[in-house]
């Protein structure tokens, strides 16, 4: 039996009409309300914040009478949503990952400034040491490892927690930043993974207590859940934000008979991601994610007449070849070694599965 082909999501100029109303609504709605949380903040001179650190080190630099000055920069993520960088005293005591109570003096900058992330002076009023539910799996995590090394790239792997910068540098010389940082493709592993553990003992209940239930809808809605309280747990990282709505909008369309792999599906993802947070406007990985969708999508639409093995063995190649020119022009690094990324990429589906389980355990 055929099976019903799948439509596309714009058929005609009032599709369009109605994406475009929607597009500019949401996004007018999310700028009206990141301007009255900028307004709050800058409407005296300085203002109390609830923030936790993400980045704490120390700087140099010679001041114009020729002396030195150390100190420390801090980068932080306010509870209502905004980053910003600050200094420090290079006395602080290492507070990162803490959530803390400042006083910050941003009566001075721009809307612009505020939804970009910008630099204001402040004090810290009180640290919190009170231990959070993240900060005791971060521990427990760091207790499973010797070096510190380690302890940073498992955090970073499950926690998303910036890694240091000599980490960083290592990561980007062998090609596999990509790896460490927690994105779409982590979520992509992350959701087969728990359909693989969800749908057979899903599938026995429904078979044998709600038979008029579908197994697709109800799964997806739990590992939606799942996804989603973890997103949260974690901080909700930009990359990881893009991957779950993009994933969101895929099962909704899914479920209504419309195309999955078209670039109008691409489009409906991108304008909501900006609509419902236009902050990644400025987010560079947010371009680059939709870029390796879009090489992704195209590849899969010119050639979804040949096997899914073959598929399977020239996607990561072809991926790699595509995102190398962003690569360059961004990071500005090659190596011989960057193209093994490709074999690293492959393994890592089996590997990060692996070391979740084995840390659990």
């Amino acid at each position: 039996m055929a099976s019903l082909e799948r439509v596309e999501l714009i058929s005609s100029k009032r599709d369009i009409t109605l994406l475009f109303a929607l597009f500019v609504t949401l996004l007018a709605l999310s700028l009206g309300f990141e301007y009255y949380k900028y307004r709050e903040l800058t409407k005296f001179d300085s203002q109390l914040v609830h923030a936790t650190i993400l980045k704490q080190y120390t700087k140099t630099k010679i001041t114009k009478k020729g002396r030195t000055k150390t100190y420390q920069i801090l980068k932080l993520q306010s509870d209502d949503g905004f980053s910003f960088y600050s200094t420090a005293s290079k006395k602080l005591p290492n507070y990162k990952g803490k959530n803390v109570e400042l006083e910050v003096w941003a009566g001075k900058i721009s809307f612009l400034e505020y939804l970009k992330g910008f630099f204001a002076f402040s004090k810290i009023l009180h640290v919190n040491t009170e231990p959070t539910f993240n900060n005791t799996v971060a521990n427990s995590i760091m207790h499973q490892h010797n070096t510190k090394d380690m302890q940073d790239i498992y955090k970073a792997l499950f926690l998303a927690k910036p890694l240091p910068y000599a980490l960083q540098k290592t990561f980007s010389n062998l090609g596999i930043s990509h790896l460490v940082a927690i994105s779409g493709f982590h979520l992509g592993v992350l959701s087969a993974l728990l359909f693989l553990l969800i749908k057979y003992p899903y599938i026995y209940l429904q078979n044998n207590y709600f038979p008029y239930r579908s197994y697709k809808r109800d799964t997806f809605m739990l590992i939606t859940l799942i996804l989603l309280n973890y997103m949260l747990f974690i901080g909700s990282p930009p990359s990881l934000l893009r991957a779950f709505v993009m994933l969101v909008v895929g099962f909704i369309l899914y479920e209504r008979g419309i195309k999955i792999i078209s670039m109008q599906t691409l489009l409906l993802s991108a304008l909501l991601i900006i609509a419902l947070f236009p902050r990644l406007i400025f987010n560079i990985g947010l371009f680059l994610s939709l870029s390796g969708v879009f090489y992704i999508f195209l590849f899969l639409i010119h050639f979804q007449d040949k096997s899914k093995i073959w598929q399977f063995a020239v996607l990561p190649f072809w991926v790699y070849l595509m995102m190398l020119p962003y690569s360059l022009a961004i990071f500005g690094n090659f190596s011989l070694l960057h193209p093994l990324s490709i074999l690293w990429t492959s393994l890592f589906t089996l590997f990060y599965p692996l070391a979740i389980f084995l840390h659990l355990i």
